[in-house]
């Protein structure tokens, strides 16, 4: 039974404290208001060609020069390019893409797999 509580839907927002909360909806705007913890499994989908394109540059340019919603400062991860060499090495498995009707964003779900050395 507790399982099933930990999976329940809304759930993962409510967790969120208030500042958190309020960023996720506002991000959910951007997908109609669509939580996609609560989408169904059956509005995902496997096909890679409903992936948005992407593209080396958009990475680069979204973890080195993008602007941090909670410091104002760009991230410059650099370090964190090392996951676009995890994706290429096929760490990331199981993607899935969901689109919701009438919006020009998309929602990726995946899973990657960690491999310690």
């Amino acid at each position: 039974m507790e399982k099933e509580k930990v999976k329940g839907k809304g759930l993962y927002r409510e967790k969120l404290n208030n500042t958190a909360k309020q960023r996720y909806l506002e991000k959910l705007l951007d997908i109609n208001t669509i939580d996609p913890y609560d989408l169904p499994v059956t509005e995902w989908t496997k096909n890679p060609e409903a992936l948005p394109p992407l593209t080396y540059p958009d990475i680069v340019n979204y973890l080195v020069y993008g602007i941090s919603a909670y410091t104002m400062q760009q991230f410059r991860s650099f370090k964190s390019l090392e996951a676009y060499q995890q994706f290429c090495c096929g760490w990331v498995q199981d993607l899935q893409t969901h689109k919701p009707v009438n919006c020009e964003s998309s929602v990726i779900l995946a899973k990657v797999a960690l491999h310690f050395y």
